[in-house]
């Protein structure tokens, strides 16, 4: 008998083009947070408050060009969370 193993066990429920179930509900979740915090923004200032932050979060739940498989905001969290004594510049300097 001969068994086939899967390779991937967690598939990912994707909507089109690398878009994510988890990033609609990401980008849901940040419209009713921004929603909530508009009676903080100027009134004159609402209308580019939801564009700047509904373009931010976009941005953040695209996917990264340097790390391949990754979101962006994996990215930042990434440079965050480095360790600053291991990783470092290599000089040709000497």
């Amino acid at each position: 008998m001969k068994f086939i193993m899967p390779k991937e066990l967690s598939a990912k429920i994707s909507m089109r083009r690398g878009f994510m179930f988890v990033d609609l509900l990401v980008l849901v979740g940040a419209f009713i947070v921004t929603s909530f915090l508009d009676s903080l923004v100027y009134f004159p200032l609402r209308i580019p408050y939801y564009i700047f932050s509904m373009a931010s979060v976009f941005y953040l739940i695209l996917n990264s060009r340097d790390n391949l498989g990754k979101k962006n905001y994996h990215s930042i969290y990434y440079f965050i969370k480095r360790d600053r004594e291991t990783y470092h510049k290599i000089s040709n300097k000497y």
